[in-house]
């Protein structure tokens, strides 16, 4: 049995591509222990992860945002720099336990590399994203420790692949599907379902109240259609606009999104790279409003590869999104969802983030057998 370290960021969207790999890992024996907030011990130890925390639990911390939990973790170190704080959890974690390898997020990565690797080997670190690396930016680090992206690179636009030698695109990497609520409190009839959801950082999102009351105005033009809408924890004052009497319109704060894809025949997401995999792995077109981050180069993704539609924030009305949305129910993009969709399918089960995990721990064992 080994123990494998992993360090994300401390965002939901962060860990849930981690977790399908946690669970594999755990079923072969191996353990697993997190770097995180308190917050998502629940959502690790339903996989058989452990939790090393970031910060220490108070009543509020389920509130908290990943950028609010960074700032609690260097609080008394301005801006961690010199990776103080990391450099004292490092060395407490690895007093406690041995550790063969670690799983640490790129981005964590490039600014906490120098000390990782003064506690362990370069043979003994990989690299992972949860999102496809915004074009022409991916540069190979100079200590040649893989990346693996939990992505599959057909959903890569051809001519901004990235053929490098340290760089692995994997399978999607769903989250547990049993980690969804039931259905029992939704009920539908056998009307084309429409669904709409914005992710974990919703937060963040400038005018996501305003999309969403045109996402609302639709289902009122649009009574043939069922449209189901997530709309966070973070939009309480509008949830008594939205549960004004519409017998095709269920709104929740969240919903149990991997399930309710199997019924669906559109998504209309933000963008995030989790949604669209989700979606695609379903044969679920997209009708994607990106707002920040990688969204805007997803949502050129999905356009280049005829998956679905996009609007552009200036573009973006109730006439646009009823054309769009109206494409793709009816059935505009079906071939090559369903082409991009056996494609994802077969790469989750081929797992081949588990096989290069496992190489790699396989290398490690052979070395300390040699130098023994």
């Amino acid at each position: 049995m080994s123990t494998i370290l992993i360090f994300p960021l401390p965002e939901l969207g962060h860990i849930l591509p981690t977790l399908s790999v946690t669970r594999q890992l755990v079923s072969q024996g191996h353990r697993v222990i997190y770097l995180t907030a308190p917050q998502f011990t629940n959502v690790i130890s339903s996989v058989g992860g452990h939790i090393e925390p970031l910060i220490d639990a108070d009543k509020n911390i389920e509130e908290l945002s990943g950028e609010s939990i960074w700032y609690r973790f260097i609080r008394d170190f301005g801006a961690d720099s010199c990776g103080v704080r990391f450099r004292e959890l490092l060395t407490s974690v690895f007093k406690k336990v041995n550790v063969s390898l670690v799983l640490c997020d790129h981005i964590l990565g490039s600014i906490y590399r120098n000390i990782l690797l003064s506690k362990i080997n370069n043979n003994q670190c990989i690299l992972f994203s949860t999102a496809l690396f915004n074009w022409s930016e991916y540069k190979p680090n100079k200590f040649g420790i893989p990346t693996i992206v939990f992505c599959p690179e057909v959903f890569e636009v051809a001519k901004f692949r990235m053929p490098h030698k340290s760089l692995f695109y994997v399978e999607p990497s769903l989250r547990p599907i049993d980690s969804d609520t039931d259905l029992s409190d939704i009920h539908l009839d056998n009307s084309p379902l429409v669904l709409a959801t914005f992710g974990t950082q919703s937060v963040r999102y400038r005018g996501l109240s305003e999309s969403l009351s045109i996402i609302r105005n639709l289902a009122a033009v649009q009574p043939t259609l069922n449209f189901v809408i997530s709309i966070g924890n973070n939009l309480q004052a509008q949830k008594a606009e939205f549960d004004k009497e519409l017998p095709n319109l269920i709104v929740r704060n969240t919903i149990p999104q991997r399930l309710l894809l199997k019924q669906a025949s559109a998504l209309i997401t933000h963008g995030g790279l989790g949604g669209i995999k989700e979606a695609l792995c379903e044969g679920v077109p997209l009708v994607v409003l990106p707002m920040l981050y990688d969204q805007p180069y997803n949502a050129m993704r999905v356009r280049a590869n005829k998956l679905g539609e996009a609007i552009f924030p200036e573009k973006f009305s109730l006439r646009t999104l009823e054309a769009a949305v109206c494409n793709v129910v009816d059935g505009s993009y079906s071939a090559q969802v369903e082409q991009m969709r056996i494609s994802f399918m077969a790469m989750e089960e081929a797992r081949l983030a588990n096989l290069l995990i496992n190489s790699r721990l396989a290398n490690i064992e052979n070395a300390s057998k040699y130098d023994s």
